[in-house]
């Protein structure tokens, strides 16, 4: 028996692919391949992590019954299914793996449930436009610095349940890692890609099959923007049930229904490029292994702070201009009925109030009038 197993990056094609191959289901087994994954994601906020995030959360966890128990079942499904192969998806593995403990533990597992072959798929991901959507992705879900001590800072697990402590932007931090030990460890068969690769082939130049069907969604678990994650952020100190609703409706809205943000995306570009320059010697070996000249792009230096006008509740401020009205519809949306609207976004509406429609304008003394009674 052998596996295919995509481990990663995150917010490089990871949802595209997990739909790929859960659209594909039927289609594999025919190939000789059994994939055992969850229902393609829908719209362009959906999500899924693929079909191994409990073998993920095992491996992480140092707990060899488990994981074995988790292969030897999906081994079991493959022989009933009649096919020799079995294909995982999750793109959090690449995070455990880098560890050469970790990928013992996986080897080891693979080992005592009569995988004989295992074959890892990374996809890769331009270091500066990754470390800005995992960014935007992850504001709104946890406790985030601002971008610049994100990308600053390391990132690690904290206590004993291992939970994810997002002070800082990983992928620096792993990838020395992978490069001197994952890469080159003859225990599995590497492959690897980058996102801006045709990912359909990519797919199936890794299987080693053709005729993948490509899910109709073009688009599924997009970022929340650079403005939208600045307002997130700020609001998650302040009320959490609340921030992640809005996280919820402003992934659901198309970007052509949202004000631009590009002047802070580019502040962000520059402080991502900044640390870039200092990893080129493991880039150009990354780009060597990928066999990509073209890993990022050059990018003209911004300043380097934030300017007043992105403090969004400074009373300099006027943050109506980096919100569409159909953000700020989806910020009165994200209220409920039971639960007061967060006191900083109540003052802000207000702040604002006489730049907005009629329509909006009546809907927020409605929702005023509630939190007051």
């Amino acid at each position: 028996m052998q596996l295919f197993f995509h481990i990663g990056l995150n917010k490089a094609g990871s949802t595209f692919l997990q739909n790929l191959f859960s659209y594909n289901k039927e289609n594999l087994v025919k190939k000789g391949i059994y994939y055992s994954g969850s229902a393609v994601s829908k719209g362009i906020g959906g999500a899924q992590d693929g079909n191994a995030a409990d073998l993920t959360a095992a491996i992480r966890d140092n707990d060899i019954g488990f994981a074995h128990h988790f292969l030897k079942n999906m081994v079991r499904k493959a022989k009933k299914n009649r096919v020799e192969s079995i294909l995982l998806s999750n793109e959090s593995m690449y995070h455990q793996l880098v560890d050469p403990g970790k990928s013992k533990l996986l080897k080891k597992a693979c080992d005592n449930s009569g995988i004989n072959a295992i074959n890892l798929l990374v996809v890769f991901r331009d270091p500066v436009s990754h470390s800005i959507s995992a960014y935007t992705h992850r504001s709104g879900l946890y406790d985030m610095p601002s971008f610049h001590e994100w990308i600053e800072n390391g990132f690690h697990y904290k206590d004993k349940d291992y939970k994810k402590d997002i002070d800082g932007y990983e992928f620096w931090q792993e990838l020395p890692m992978f490069l001197d030990h994952l890469s080159c460890d003859k225990s599995y068969n590497l492959h690897v890609g980058t996102c801006s690769e045709d990912l359909k082939l990519l797919a199936e130049n890794f299987l080693g099959t053709t005729g993948l069907k490509k899910y109709k969604s073009e688009l599924s678990n997009v970022s929340v923007n650079c403005v939208e994650a600045e307002l997130l952020r700020l609001l998650s100190k302040n009320d959490k049930r609340y921030t992640r609703r809005l996280r919820g409706l402003f992934k659901e809205l198309p970007k052509p229904e949202k004000a631009a943000d590009s002047y802070l995306k580019n502040l962000y570009q520059g402080e991502a490029f900044d640390k870039v320059l200092n990893f080129s010697n493991e880039l150009d070996r990354l780009s060597n292994l990928l066999k990509n000249d073209n890993l990022y792009e050059e990018v003209e230096p911004q300043k380097r702070c934030f300017d007043e006008k992105f403090d969004l509740f400074s009373k300099r401020g006027n943050p109506y201009f980096l919100l569409s009205l159909s953000q700020i519809n989806a910020i009165i949306d994200a209220t409920k009925h039971k639960e007061p609207m967060s006191t900083l976004v109540v003052d802000w509406l207000k702040k604002i109030s006489y730049l907005l429609p009629s329509s909006i304008r009546g809907r927020m003394v409605r929702i005023f009038k509630r939190i007051n009674n």
